[in-house]
C-alpha cells in the first residue's frame, strides 16, 4: 500500500539492498499473491514486457542485485532507464530525484567531482565481487540526455574495481556530459 516513490530514495540513493529485496518480494505478493522470489521475478518480467523491453536474457533471483545468479544486459538496463524517464511526469521525477548525482550525493558523492559530469550525471552504482556497474542518465553540455549502462566483469583481484573500473566508468560519464551535440534524447 506504500507508494513505490517513497522507497525509491532508499533503494537508488542509499543503495539499501534490504529495502530493494523487500520491494521485490512485495511486488510478487501484490501481483500473484505469493511473496516469493519466483513471484517477484515473474512480476518484474511482466512489468518489463509491458514497457516493451526484451526480457529473454534476464535472470533475476533477488531484488538487491547481490546474487551472482542475476543476469541483465547493458541493453536491458539502459532500455529500462530510458523507458521510465522518457514517460515523463511523476515517475520521471521520482526516479531522477532518487538517483545519486555525480559529485553531490549517494554513492557518487566523491566520484566525478570537479569535472563537467559533476551535477550532470545521475546513476545507480552496482557491485559484487567480480562485477561492477553504473547505469543512468547524463545531461550533456549541448542539452542532450544520454542514457547509459556500463557493466564490467573482471577477475577476482583485490582493488581492481577501485583502481581501474570505477575510474573508467567515470571517464565515460565525463565524455558523455562534455558532449556538445544537440538537445535530443539518446
Amino acid at each position: 500500500r506504500t507508494p513505490i516513490s517513497s522507497v525509491m530514495e532508499a533503494i537508488l540513493l542509499d543503495s539499501n539492498n534490504a529495502v530493494a529485496d523487500q520491494l521485490f518480494l512485495a511486488t510478487g505478493a501484490s501481483v500473484s499473491g505469493a511473496g516469493t522470489r519466483e513471484a517477484g521475478a515473474k512480476a518484474v518480467r511482466e512489468a518489463l514486457q509491458r514497457l516493451g523491453l526484451n526480457v529473454r536474457p534476464l535472470v533475476q533471483v533477488d531484488g538487491s542485485g547481490l546474487s551472482k545468479a542475476n543476469r541483465a544486459t547493458t541493453q536491458q538496463l539502459s532500455a529500462l532507464v530510458a523507458a521510465v524517464i522518457h514517460q515523463g511526469g511523476e515517475m520521471r521525477g521520482a526516479i531522477l530525484n532518487s538517483l545519486p548525482v555525480a559529485g553531490r550525493s549517494g554513492k557518487l558523492v566523491s566520484r566525478m567531482r570537479g569535472t563537467v559530469a559533476e551535477g550532470r550525471v545521475r546513476a545507480k552504482t552496482g557491485w559484487v565481487k567480480g562485477a561492477s556497474g553504473l547505469s543512468g542518465v547524463a545531461e550533456t553540455v549541448g542539452g542532450a540526455e544520454v542514457v547509459f549502462s556500463i557493466l564490467v566483469g573482471y577477475p577476482l583481484v583485490d582493488g581492481v574495481n577501485t583502481a581501474a573500473w570505477k575510474p573508467m566508468q567515470d571517464d565515460i560519464c565525463v565524455a558523455f556530459a562534455g558532449w556538445k551535440g544537440g538537445g535530443e534524447r539518446k
